[in-house]
């Protein structure tokens, strides 16, 4: 395992800062929506809501014809040494339909930004299975940096 420097980590204080958040939370977005555009034919619809503001999730989105999700949390710099975790996760919430999701837990820096893009290009604009995901998650965990505390 590779120790490396902590990277930036960018709007750290969202926690405390609303705005902060916003932006964070607009990040996210921006991304997910730029990568769902390619499929107009599939609807995502805004799913779990975050009444804490804590980044748990910052963003999510769910489609019902899929039966599947997006969950993204944020996690603050002292959180956690480990700089980002990936997974599919079967089943949702009751009631909510959702029988898969994608399920990506971080801190925001420019190297987590690109691996969840990867996955979440893999499993929203090209439809990749869950099986593929569960290897393309391991991979993206695996090959995320680790940092000293």
């Amino acid at each position: 395992m590779k120790i490396e420097p902590r990277p930036p980590i960018l709007f750290a204080a969202f926690r405390q800062d609303p705005a902060e958040y916003a932006a964070a939370q607009s990040l996210w977005q921006s991304l997910f929506d730029g990568i769902a555009a390619r499929r107009a034919s599939q609807l995502w619809t805004d799913w779990l809501n975050d009444p804490l503001r804590d980044g748990n999730p910052i963003f999510s989105r769910r489609n019902s014809a899929r039966r599947s999700a997006v969950v993204i949390n944020q996690w603050l710099p002292d959180d956690d040494a480990l700089m980002f975790q990936a997974w599919m996760k079967k089943g949702g919430d009751a009631g909510s339909g959702v029988t898969a999701m994608l399920v990506v837990s971080c801190h925001l820096t420019p190297g987590s930004i690109i691996a969840a893009q990867r996955l979440i290009e893999a499993y929203v604009g090209d439809g990749r299975s869950f099986a593929a995901m569960v290897d393309l998650c391991t991979k993206a965990v695996r090959d995320a940096p680790k940092i000293r505390k």
